[in-house]
């Protein structure tokens, strides 16, 4: 099944390359073209016309075969659709008025922002590769397919409420925001995500077939409800609670509930059959099982754990491990009016996050495309993120806009563009604000952001800086203490008494100290004053005549 994601992610892709064209290829002439201003327009089938420039704000009707091409510079904003049965390709701002029971497509490679709530009917499909926006509510009268590709940007600001047998795809970003605006399918509707499903404030509430292959997170609950199917085969984490009452509900991934306080952040298992496969884990504080639990994996817990159900492992050469932090007694479960078969408590375990969490998920589509791609949906907008390097010296900058709920950044670097190790941390500060970061650069070249949200990070696009610096180096330098005060000593060896370079500059590239000072033959122990300064991160570099240099990180504290 996962080859299967795969092939149709990549095809999504490649229609992605030429999306350019997709306005070129309407053919638009001077014999097609709406005029602005508030007109009836009807477009019949095999016909196509296109709106250009200006605004509209008439009444339009898109028979079946019909296709509106609406340009970038345009904005359509129709009081009143009649009959929408074709096709219409944005590329600019689409906004609806009146639109009842739309049984049409809408290929959105600009802005899609209805202004009234609106239903859609049986057939109806929404492509998404830009942005939507829904500030009131889609009713789902009929069988209909929403995709938001990987480039899409999906924010819904009220509930959303998946009905009908209908296909939800999120293959990009579709986030919520507000404490009402929960996400819930139902009557057999399917949502499958291979991107980040993003409820930010309220709950997660599937009555229907959910598939996870990316992250899906909610900022209060999940309340899963008797009539669901979910598979989860990567991230699902809830930040106040997860109940789950589904009949059938197989975890291959990570499920959290990351709260750290265990009456809201309670993982209550209430009906139905919890499979837990070789690769799943689940994590939590307060635990209750009063269902049915199957299979191999982890449990991680730090509270009250309570067993009131069947729990059985199913592998006997890879039982279930439960791990309670709080357990003191010789039983699995704090309390356990059942006994669990084919179970062990380990003497220790690693909690399992959405950070290091491996597994199935660093071979799901989500990361698959990251690597093949370079790309990834952020949650934020970066205009770029840059970097060079100067006298060994890496100055790296970034500018955001639109950051949602970030926590800060963390920049990391590579040797090979395989392993990163974490360099240092750059708290967030909100939409449209230019970021600068100083580290040195030895053998690393690959440099990257895990841009750091609750419960969860996610990856810039890695870049590459080569330091073209002299590889010889003063012997045996340091910065002595590290940690300091700003009071600390400069230790290193000279070859000759000689005039050498201090420089040092903090973590946005700016030089805060610049000395010539005289060293002896032999051993030196050069001390320097940094009065007043900001704690942080900070870089000194040491130049002698001959063209050694060293680079020194240290903090200041």
């Amino acid at each position: 099944m996962k080859s299967i994601f795969l092939q149709l992610t990549f095809i999504i892709l490649s229609v992605c390359s030429f999306s350019v064209n997709t306005f070129a290829q309407c053919n638009c002439d001077p014999g097609n073209i709406i005029p602005a201003g508030n007109g009836n327009v009807t477009i019949n089938n095999n016909e196509v016309k296109c709106f250009t420039s200006g605004t509209f704000t008439g009444t339009i009707s898109i028979k079946s075969g019909g296709v509106l091409c609406i340009a970038p510079a345009a904005t359509f904003y129709p009081q009143n659709f009649n009959t929408f049965q074709g096709k219409i390709i944005n590329h600019g701002t689409l906004k609806t008025g009146n639109l009842n029971d739309a049984k049409g497509t809408i290929e959105n490679w600009g802005d899609f922002l209805p202004q009234q709530s609106f239903s859609i009917a049986t057939g109806f499909l929404l492509d998404n590769y830009g942005k939507v926006v829904l500030n009131n509510s889609i009713n789902f009268n009929g069988n209909a397919t929403i995709i938001n590709h990987w480039e899409g940007r999906f924010f819904i600001n009220v509930d959303f409420n998946l009905n009908n047998n209908s296909l939800f795809q999120n293959y990009g970003i579709t986030a919520t925001s507000g404490s009402n605006s929960n996400f819930t399918t139902n009557n057999a509707a399917i949502l499958e995500n291979y991107g980040e499903l993003r409820i930010k404030n309220a709950n997660f509430n599937p009555q229907g077939n959910v598939l996870n292959e990316g992250m899906i997170y909610a900022g209060n609950q999940f309340n899963i409800n008797s009539s669901s199917v979910i598979v989860n085969n990567c991230r699902l984490v809830a930040n106040n609670g997860f109940q789950n009452g589904s009949n059938s509900f197989t975890n291959n991934g990570l499920v959290w509930a990351s709260n750290t306080n265990p009456n809201v952040s309670h993982i209550q298992l209430n009906s139905g059959t919890f499979i837990n496969g070789a690769t799943g884990q689940v994590r939590g504080t307060k635990f209750t099982n009063n269902s049915t639990v199957r299979g191999e994996g982890k449990f991680y817990m730090t509270d009250v754990t309570t067993n009131q159900g069947s729990w059985m492992g199913t592998n006997a050469s890879n039982p279930i491990q439960f791990f309670d932090v709080s357990q003191t007694g010789s039983q699995i479960f704090d309390f356990q009016n059942q006994n669990p078969t084919v179970t062990v408590r380990p003497a220790s375990m690693i909690a399992p996050d959405t950070i290091t969490y491996g597994g199935i998920c660093t071979n799901q589509n989500y990361r698959d495309l990251y690597e093949t791609h370079g790309q990834i949906p952020l949650p934020i907008n970066m205009k770029y993120f840059n970097g060079e390097c100067k006298d060994g010296v890496v100055a790296l900058n970034w500018l955001t806009t639109a950051e949602t709920a970030i926590k800060g950044y963390t920049v990391e670097k590579s040797v090979d563009g395989k392993v990163f190790e974490a360099d240092g941390n750059v708290n967030a500060q909100g939409a449209n604000n230019q970021y600068a970061y100083t580290t040195f650069g030895d053998d690393y070249k690959y440099f990257r952001l895990a841009v750091q949200e609750l419960g969860f990070v996610t990856y810039s696009k890695t870049i590459t800086v080569t330091c073209d610096q002299n590889k010889e180096t003063l012997a045996n330098a340091y910065v002595n203490p590290n940690p300091n005060n700003g009071q600390f000593s400069l230790i290193f060896d000279a070859e000759s008494a000689q005039t050498i370079e201090i420089k040092i500059v903090n973590a946005q590239s700016r030089v805060i100290y610049a000395k010539n000072l005289n060293t002896t033959k032999g051993r030196n122990n050069l001390n320097v004053e940094l009065n007043n300064t900001p704690a942080g991160f900070y870089v000194v570099t040491v130049k002698d005549r001959t063209g050694k240099v060293s680079h020194m990180k240290f903090i200041i504290e």
